[in-house]
């Protein structure tokens, strides 16, 4: 017997029936009394539910009887469970079950607050519309000529609501109680038209990037202050060296750039290159506020952040804003003190790590936007949320990415592949040897000398794998390495083509490019932390002219800030914990400029610590934040990760 509910709406009110079918015929429910069988079988399924109880034994459930709004609001809340009790629920065409909200808003350019648009099923809800939802009895009402279950709460609090966590906040509750209501966040582009003085470049600006600087000039200009999120190499740095260029030619002065200490003079030649009218100074000491662009590091700004905040800046931009990822730390405090009108951030990794990553970034851009740390990362707990962020996020935030046809950058392909080493018979002693080591110290250990005695541990077991000749020091036994033997033997065969090698390690760096200078025949260049910031880019300029066959970079001195587009091979010497990182530092070669496919090669040695790093990082985990990080491994399962299998 297959049994099934029907609502129907008329002028004369709700009307409730139940039928069966049998034999593929469908038949009133009173015609069960032809069988004991089925009034038995009915009554047992009625017992199951209250209210078909309750009609069951005045026997009003054998006609057609006429229900209140709210027993239908509780028929259709309680769906499912008729659904598994073997009802089908049939509606007239004038009651929904299902709906679909969307929310949407814009900045006012006068204010700057949200203007709110809420619609349903694609209806925009006028004032009127809301404040009749607000004070209905129910959450149940007739809308557009159709009944509809509407989450009052969900509607009263989109239109009432200024931050962005509250909002996702109850479209998380609304979803966890309303599972029938669709919500989306729909996307509606920003009309006001804000256009500033326009520039004198020694540059033409791309299409895209000009878009980029509409959209933050009118972003500002609407007091939102805005993510650029671009990839890596698609010119970050010229856009914003515009917008200031415009800045100046309105007379917004008191402008301020914050940088790693690294791009410090890629900044300065940018402007002295693209922009040499814009007028700039280094902050090295004193802050002559004379100038229109101000240039200075994280670590200056943290060290005197008093007198940072004496400035009331007009912009204050920050490059490579992964830098303030952790909101706890005392640079990221110290940069979200400071004073200014417009704020921007640049990063083409905007996540590295988690997505506490982008609540930090946005804590400084606006600090009410995202609320609480603990309430957010409560709120963003699924992937539907985190969609939902995204899409919330969107008027904020400008984000390209090279491989986006649409941008007319015509890039050549990028090529990644993976070469499996096999340790030399030296490296396996010295492997299993630093094995029992870790045995014997980190399994004992309590729990927080257990976390850095591993790291350490782990650690030493990268430099093992890399170049064990900075641990065992003898000159006079020659060592045999599975990685350089690896990589030479790549080049080798790829007809030594101009190569940039990326590794963590100042002392394998230069045993890279003693071994890489022999297949060459010539030297190369290097460049590592120990060099200043100026002498770096002057490195990088001349690999660029062609002269040089190979370039050897640690990792944190050169992934960022470099154009490199002389090489087209790429090798990752060891593995990075994040690949954000890694990715960086190929976009070094990947960017505009680059005219030869790019082979991104990274080593990997079998059976070791590293294959299983390198395993994690193509699911897209980050592994220094969810193993390395928390060491939510047991003794047993972090023993297993690192030891040699053969």
């Amino acid at each position: 017997m297959k049994l099934c509910i029907i609502i129907k709406y008329t002028k004369l009110g709700f009307k409730f029936a139940v039928s069966y079918k049998e034999n593929e015929k469908e038949y009133p429910i009173r015609n069960i009394f032809n069988s004991e069988q089925l009034v038995e079988e009915f009554y047992k399924i009625c017992l199951k539910d209250s209210y078909l109880y309750s009609i069951f034994n005045n026997e009003s459930i054998f006609g057609t009887i006429k229900i209140s709004e709210t027993e239908v609001l509780n028929i259709l809340n309680n769906y499912e469970m008729y659904n598994k009790l073997g009802f089908e629920i049939r509606l007239s065409d004038n009651i929904k079950l299902k709906n679909k909200i969307e929310f949407s808003f814009i900045h006012s350019p006068t204010s700057g607050k949200m203007m709110k648009k809420i619609s349903l099923d694609g209806i925009e809800l006028s004032t009127n519309d809301i404040s009749k939802i607000k004070n209905s009895l129910y959450d149940f009402i007739l809308f557009d000529g159709k009944w509809r279950i509407v989450d009052r709460s969900l509607i009263t609090q989109l239109s009432t609501n200024d931050s962005l966590l509250d909002i996702l906040k109850t479209i998380k509750q609304s979803k966890n109680c309303f599972k029938n209501t669709d919500i989306t966040i729909k996307k509606i582009p920003d009309t006001d038209v804000f256009e500033g003085v326009p520039v004198t470049l020694n540059c033409r600006l791309k299409g895209y990037q000009q878009i980029a600087l509409n959209l933050l000039y009118r972003g500002l200009n609407c007091h939102k202050n805005m993510l650029l999120a671009d990839d890596m190499g698609l010119g970050k740095t010229i856009t914003i060296i515009s917008l200031l260029a415009m800045f100046q030619n309105e007379n917004k002065n008191q402008n301020l750039i914050i940088v790693p200490k690294t791009l410090i003079y890629n900044w300065m030649n940018e402007i002295e290159k693209f922009a040499p009218n814009l007028s700039y100074y280094h902050i090295d000491k004193e802050i002559d506020l004379s100038k229109c662009v101000h240039i200075t590091t994280y670590g200056h700004v943290m060290n005197n952040i008093e007198t940072y905040k004496q400035v009331n800046w007009n912009l204050i931009v920050l490059d490579e804003a992964q830098n303030i990822k952790n909101h706890k730390t005392k640079v990221s405090k110290a940069i979200c003190d400071l004073n200014a009108i417009h704020k921007i951030a640049m990063t083409g990794t905007p996540i590295e790590n988690s997505v506490m990553d982008l609540w930090s970034i946005f804590k400084f851009l606006d600090s009410t936007l995202l609320g609480d740390d603990k309430e957010f990362i409560k709120t963003i707990s699924t992937s539907d949320m985190f969609k939902l962020l995204v899409d919330i996020l969107e008027p904020y935030v400008i984000r390209r990415v090279k491989t986006d046809k649409t941008l007319g950058l015509n890039l050549p392909s990028k090529i990644e592949s993976t070469v499996y080493c096999e340790l030399t018979d030296e490296q396996k002693v010295l492997y299993n040897a630093i094995i029992e080591l870790f045995e014997k110290n980190v399994m004992a250990a309590k729990r927080l000398k257990r976390r850095i005695c591993a790291l350490s541990y782990i650690n030493l077991l990268k430099r093992i794998l890399s170049d064990y000749r900075a641990i065992v020091c003898d000159n006079d036994i020659k060592y045999s390495n599975c990685k350089i033997n690896a990589m030479v033997g790549y080049l080798r065969e790829q007809n030594k083509p101009k190569t940039i090698v990326f590794t963590q390690y100042k002392k394998t760096s230069e045993t890279i490019a003693q071994e890489l200078s022999k297949l060459y025949g010539s030297n190369g260049l290097i460049i590592n932390g120990t060099l200043s910031a100026k002498k770096r880019v002057e490195i990088a300029n001349k690999f660029q002219t062609g002269a040089y066959p190979f370039i050897v970079i640690t990792l944190k001195a050169g992934n960022a800030g470099l154009t490199l587009t002389e090489a087209h091979h790429v090798i990752h010497f060891d593995r990075w914990w994040n690949p954000s990182i890694e990715n960086q530092a190929t976009d070094r070669a990947y960017r505009i400029g680059q005219k030869e496919d790019v082979h991104v090669v990274k080593l990997v040695t079998r059976g070791t610590l590293e294959e299983r790093i390198d395993s994690v990082l193509k699911d897209k985990m980050m592994l220094f934040d969810n193993v390395i990080n928390k060491l939510n491994m047991t003794n047993d399962e972090l023993l297993d990760f690192i030891k040699y299998k053969d």
